[in-house]
């Protein structure tokens, strides 16, 4: 399931749709500031363990190895949806200031999070809790760079009707999956790789303007990180290029990702 999504994560443009209620809702809790707080994860060695170099595929570096204020992504109820999408949140903020300490949230658009906030992680309770499917945008700026960083995860087991808003044929959905974790012949810059745990790794880069880097989580399913050099609709393109290396983009997910428990 989720082709579309993952389709739309590596696009030009923006999402096209805004979900409405999951801003509203995350408004709200903003205001009267339900949000986690004293979450150390040691995350300053991230930057060490980037990721994989993609000079040299066959490096396929550690995880980070800390899991103070990891958590499990209960997805069952609406409460424990907007409790798994905070501490996502606060996972991709520490993330991005342990990996690049210079770098800057910015607003996206008018319904996004402000200035100096992650993005704004929406979700919506499952049926099928394995079908979970959690989302987010937000700019980031680093020195004369700015650019956009997506969020998402997702899941590639076969769609049960009804317990996700998209649903997709299992058969062309398997094969879409059977190949995900692979280097296609149109990503020159691509590699692949296997964390000790067994879970696989994905980083792909179109040179210097999009970066994205995926990571198989425990329950299989799938988070995924992209930076690239577009800010919002309606703006050209920042010629410097993506705010975040490859590098960076992948040590960034890997952290996310090594947050998450089974």
């Amino acid at each position: 399931m989720n082709k579309q999504l993952f389709d739309e994560l590596v696009e030009d443009a923006p999402p096209s749709t805004v979900d409405v209620a999951g801003i509203v809702g995350r408004e709200r809790r903003r205001r009267f500031g339900l949000r986690l707080t004293g979450i150390a994860a040691g995350l300053a060695a991230v930057g060490v363990v980037a990721g994989l170099v993609v000079q040299n595929p066959a490096t396929s570096p550690s995880p980070p190895a800390a899991v103070a204020g990891g958590f499990r992504l209960v997805s069952d109820t609406d409460a424990s949806v907007e409790q798994t999408a905070r501490r996502l949140e606060q996972a991709l903020d520490e993330a991005l200031r342990a990996t690049a300490p210079d770098a800057r949230w910015r607003r996206l658009f008018k319904h996004t999070a402000a200035d100096g906030e992650p993005p704004m992680i929406n979700g919506k309770a499952a049926a099928d809790v394995a079908q979970q499917v959690y989302s987010g945008s937000q700019g980031v700026e680093t020195g004369d760079r700015r650019g956009m960083l997506r969020f998402l995860i997702s899941s590639p087991t076969p769609c049960t009707p009804g317990a996700v808003v998209q649903c997709e044929d299992a058969s062309s959905m398997a094969e879409y999956w059977a190949n995900y974790f692979t280097c296609a012949a149109n990503q020159p810059v691509c590699a692949v790789g296997t964390l000790p745990d067994g879970r696989r790794t994905k980083a792909v880069s179109t040179g210097a303007n999009r970066h994205r880097a995926s990571v198989e989580l425990p329950d299989k399913r799938v988070l995924a990180v992209e930076v690239s050099n577009r800010f919002a609709l309606n703006k050209p393109l920042d010629p410097d290029g993506a705010p975040l290396t490859l590098d960076q983009t992948e040590a960034v997910a890997r952290s996310v990702a090594g947050r998450i428990l089974p």
